[in-house]
């Protein structure tokens, strides 16, 4: 049986926007940068946590059985998601990266996939 891990697909869906913040040395402020390296480029701290929770809460709104957003309202939220941090970052790459995510997930989800967050534990995303 395919699984759909909500939580690794947020992760992997900011490692794209943070890769576009690394390649050009920007340095997002987190109110955790005390404890934070110097060369510590891209997200951090709460600031990535937070971003992790909405692109994870919006995956799972995509994908949950009771209540289907539009494809479209979500693309758009993960983008101005994005674009709140750092909106000179959020392209037309990244754009077409989340958008090919969420094809992806929407198609293993009408395969069947099992849905595995915190909230949807081992439900079908039928």
């Amino acid at each position: 049986m395919h699984e759909i891990y909500t939580h690794n697909e947020a992760a992997n869906l900011i490692e794209v926007f943070e890769d576009t913040l690394i390649a050009d040395g920007i340095r997002v402020p987190s109110p955790d940068d005390d404890d934070r390296e110097a060369d510590d480029l891209g997200l951090y701290g709460a600031t990535y946590s937070d971003l992790l929770d909405e692109i994870e809460d919006a995956l799972i709104g995509l994908l949950n059985p009771g209540h289907i957003p539009e494809k479209d309202e979500v693309l758009n939220g993960i983008l101005k998601a994005f674009s709140e941090i750092d909106a000179e970052h959020t392209d037309d790459n990244v754009r077409i990266l989340v958008l090919a995510t969420l094809d992806y997930l929407i198609g293993k989800a009408k395969d069947g996939a099992d849905i595995v967050s915190y909230e949807f534990e081992g439900r079908k995303a039928t």
